[in-house]
């Protein structure tokens, strides 16, 4: 039986295709990529689904 769990604290890249995720905070010293994120919606407290990796 599949029991559900949460992973606290890990990177984005632990996501697989298909997978949700909730940001909690966005760790870069580059505002262009910060920048970016913000205008795309991802922000703190937003549910994310990994839609596709490159």
């Amino acid at each position: 039986m599949f029991t559900p769990f949460s992973v606290t604290g890990c990177s984005l890249e632990l996501l697989r295709t298909g997978e949700r995720g909730i940001v909690t905070f966005c760790k870069t010293q580059d505002e262009t990529i910060l920048n970016r994120l913000i205008s795309t919606g991802i922000t703190p407290g937003n549910a994310i689904i990994l839609e596709q990796k490159f």
